[in-house]
């Protein structure tokens, strides 16, 4: 399997804090959040693991993977920034590392790297083996109806079929939501040339899977986990999160 995280972003609603520092990089519980990501990467079998990273930080990242010695590599892909220092999209940011990763017949595990999570990766990836291999999407129940309209909104069936995706929905219908941890098959994860082919916009990953789900037709899977999720996206949720996670 090859692991990919999204680790380019600007982190703007953490500013100043983030001008000079990744937001994967400030420390959640004492140690960086990019850190208990790969860690738990690193317990999947066979995973090799990639980093994408805006070019402004290339050297911050490189000192991080240096000193934190892992035993197994973590490889980088820098991704350039234009003239106004606008970062290309998620999806682009995927098909500049689709490029430069050898794939083979591997599946990809997507995850970005501003949330911190309780799924157990490896039984997400035994799980999406088990359902031959469909493209499968972490869930989460957020409890919270109002906050769900800030996320990508799902239903399954008995199976765990996707049978609806809703994005940023304003009256959402449940609370089960998408979590930024997705793992594709090669076929599915090869689509990305089609969908920024027909000028798809490639800034949210929710738009791709539904695109995938509605125009493609596709089977994709949900995985539904508990105990803990948390985006961090703000100084709010920065600030819980490092208040739950040194009580775990």
């Amino acid at each position: 399997m090859k692991s990919i995280i999204l680790a380019g972003g600007k982190g703007s609603r953490l500013s100043p804090t983030t001008n000079e520092i990744p937001k994967c990089l400030l420390p959640v519980a004492g140690r960086p959040m990019i850190r208990t990501i790969i860690d738990k990467l690193k317990l999947v079998p066979d995973n090799e693991i990639h980093l994408v990273v805006n070019e402004k930080f290339e050297t911050d990242f490189n000192n991080f993977i240096h000193d934190n010695f892992y035993d197994s590599p973590v490889n980088l892909i820098i991704e350039k920034i234009d003239l106004n220092d606008n970062k290309a999209g998620s999806l682009k940011t995927l098909q500049t590392a689709k490029e430069q990763i050898e794939l083979n017949s591997d599946n990809i595990l997507v995850v970005g790297s501003d949330n911190l999570f309780s799924l157990d990766l490896t039984k997400f990836n035994q799980a999406f083996l088990d359902n031959d291999s469909k493209t499968t999407i972490a869930l989460f129940d957020i409890e919270d109806i109002s906050m769900a309209s800030s996320f990508g909104v799902v239903a399954i069936d008995k199976t765990n079929k996707i049978i609806s995706f809703e994005e940023k929905p304003k009256q959402p219908k449940s609370t089960l939501i998408s979590t930024a941890i997705y793992l594709f098959n090669q076929n599915d994860f090869n689509l990305i040339n089609k969908y920024l082919e027909n000028d798809n916009s490639a800034d949210r990953m929710g738009d791709f899977i539904k695109w995938m789900l509605y125009d493609q037709q596709i089977n994709l899977q949900g995985h539904k986990f508990t105990k803990y999720w948390y985006d961090i996206g703000c100084h709010n949720a920065l600030a819980r999160a490092n208040e739950e996670m040194r009580k775990k």
